[in-house]
């Protein structure tokens, strides 16, 4: 396992839309891990759910540029205020959602998310 210091840049990518001390924490599985899930863990400045999805969105297609088919899932954990969402895309769905054979409403129902370890289906409006 791979891992960025926190509140450092990750030495794997500077992420659009963040600060360097946003990011806390990124793990990059090597190569024939058990478990290939690449991490990003950061802080968030969104709180309203629609904004906080387009970042976590937007994060996790730049997992997927940085990436490329050498994990099978992204991980997104967005901390905001004293709440932790998780989102947790498969490979095959991240590729649709680059390719735009998924909007954002397909792409959260694919994907796995919590809310303070609680699986939540949201509805975007």
């Amino acid at each position: 396992l791979i891992e960025a210091p926190p509140a450092t840049a990750s030495p794997f990518m500077d992420y659009r839309g963040l600060d360097p001390v946003q990011v806390l924490r990124v793990q990059v599985p090597p190569a024939n891990a058990a478990d290939p899930t690449m991490v990003l863990e950061y802080q968030s400045q969104e709180y309203i759910f629609k904004y906080l999805a387009r970042e976590i969105r937007s994060l996790t297609e730049q997992n997927f540029d940085a990436m490329g088919t050498t994990v099978k899932r992204f991980m997104v954990q967005a901390r905001y205020g004293n709440h932790l969402m998780v989102v947790e895309t498969p490979m095959e769905v991240v590729r649709g959602l680059k390719a735009g054979r998924y909007d954002e409403a397909q792409w959260l129902r694919a994907a796995k998310l919590t809310l303070d370890g609680q699986p939540i289906q949201p509805v975007l409006n």
